[in-house]
């Protein structure tokens, strides 16, 4: 008997909902124990939509994008990057903005045909950023060390 084995990029997305299905069920339960109380962060890290006022960010001061779908390349640090931009047909002034990262040993390409963020950008509103990572198989640079090399780059695209 042959097995059926889902493509690497389904097997992705679904892990990814599952994931996020977990996460969202933890947190809307209802559960009767009592919680545990958890140290004190050394610092404040809580931003909440009170304590900060919406604002334009400083791409906003410039003309605005065109709608539709660009692959753009610009330079980070001395190495070349590539990202696809997605605005809506539909904008006028500032959009909330969703970054979406791909998978290990995926594309642009791919996460674009996975996530289908752009169809809901269109309807949406927002627009869709989604970066090319480096290296083969391409990926993310995970450290917090100075030396990260995408953190950068997606403060370069917003």
């Amino acid at each position: 008997m042959r097995r059926f084995r889902l493509p690497a990029a389904w097997r992705y997305a679904l892990g990814g909902a599952l994931l996020a299905f977990a996460v969202a069920a933890t947190a809307c339960s209802g559960g009767s124990a009592k919680p545990q109380a958890s140290p004190a962060p050394a610092t404040p890290t809580a931003v909440t939509a009170s304590t900060l006022a919406a604002r334009p960010s400083a791409g906003c001061s410039t003309q605005a994008a065109p709608s539709g779908a660009q692959t753009k390349t610009i330079d980070v640090g001395g190495v070349s990057r590539t990202y696809r931009r997605f605005v809506p047909s539909a904008h006028d002034g500032p959009m909330p903005v969703v970054v979406d990262l791909h998978g290990l040993l995926e594309t642009i390409d791919v996460e674009r045909a996975v996530t289908q963020f752009e169809t809901l950008a269109e309807s949406e509103g927002f627009v869709v950023l989604t970066p090319q990572g480096l290296g083969t198989p391409p990926g993310w640079d995970q450290t917090q060390s100075k030396g990260n090399k995408d953190i950068p780059l997606i403060n370069a695209m917003l």
